[in-house]
């Protein structure tokens, strides 16, 4: 079961229910490190499309214990969602950002408009700026 909440005591009742019967699956790419936390079977992510190395560090990090460079990870998925938040939420900037790691999805179709040249060239810059467009397709 795909959960997208950010209420992390209803993620752990449904990992419980039925003893455990479920596997529950985080579905919030900027807090799967809650999730890992709490023992959640896998993920199942947006950005996982174009940062997906930044995602296996993070879980790596987790696995070996290393917290601290696993929270820093987090944190970096934080800033790119503060970005796609910015550049007009999930499939307007996610289109975009795919087309950053190398993947072409094409126009946003209507009622959805795409980014505008301008505007696809400062999600770049800010990205860049911010340290985080090197991740992008890695």
């Amino acid at each position: 079961i795909k959960f997208t909440h950010s209420n992390f005591m209803d993620m752990q009742q449904c990992m419980a229910l039925h003893n455990g019967k479920f596997d529950i699956m985080q579905g919030s790419d900027e807090s799967l490190l809650c999730g890992l936390t709490l023992g959640v079977q896998g993920a199942i992510g947006t950005s996982f499309n174009f940062i997906p190395g930044l995602f296996k560090e993070l879980i790596r990090a987790f696995n070996k214990g290393d917290i601290t460079k696993a929270r820093e990870l987090q944190l970096r998925v934080v800033g790119i969602f503060e970005r796609i938040i910015t550049y007009r939420g999930g499939i307007v900037a996610g289109k975009a950002m795919l087309k950053i790691a190398g993947i072409d999805c094409g126009p946003c179709r209507s009622p959805l408009r795409g980014l505008t040249d301008d505007e696809f060239e400062a999600m770049k810059k800010d990205l860049e700026e911010a340290g985080l467009y090197s991740l992008f397709g890695k």
